[in-house]
């Protein structure tokens, strides 16, 4: 059996909503918190909703790790969705819990007539996100944020 990095919890959890008051996550958790621009990805034809994504695609330590992720599929967790019919706001948050470290690839997600189209989101301007034991042991709040436009690159 394959490690996993230390940390053989789910990796898929929905986050709280703060404003329906939904219970904590008694769990280590870290919270991703993103400001979304509604009308970038709502705008494509056919799209019927966004989601946020996050893709484990390494361990918290840097390479070469005594460890081994699964990578056909990547590990992958979802968190808030919203609704692109009709909306009415033009930004809003969304949050998504996380329960393992590791390097992690942030996207908000909406499927079209004509595929997937995604922007990618990350912690200060870098395109992984490093989520790191202390962080889930402390149940931190991370703010992510747009990078631009565009998917993010192919782990």
């Amino acid at each position: 059996m394959a490690a996993s990095c230390g940390d053989d919890s789910s990796s898929e959890t929905d986050a709280p909503d703060p404003t329906t008051g939904a219970a904590d996550n008694p769990d280590p958790h870290v919270t991703l918190e993103a400001e979304v621009d509604v009308f970038e990805l709502c705008g494509a034809i056919g799209s019927q909703h966004l989601s946020l994504r996050a893709t484990r695609i390494n361990c918290e330590q840097d390479p070469p790790p005594p460890c081994t992720l699964p990578k056909d599929p990547y590990e992958t967790a979802f968190g808030d969705t919203r609704d692109c019919e009709k909306p009415t706001q033009t930004s809003t948050k969304m949050y998504l819990d996380l329960e393992q470290s590791g390097r992690y690839l942030i996207e908000v997600v909406t499927i079209t007539e004509s595929g997937e189209v995604s922007a990618c989101y990350g912690q200060g301007g870098g395109v992984e996100t490093l989520i790191t034991s202390a962080q889930l042991e402390a149940r931190e709040t991370v703010e992510i944020s747009s990078l631009g436009g565009g998917p993010c690159p192919s782990p």
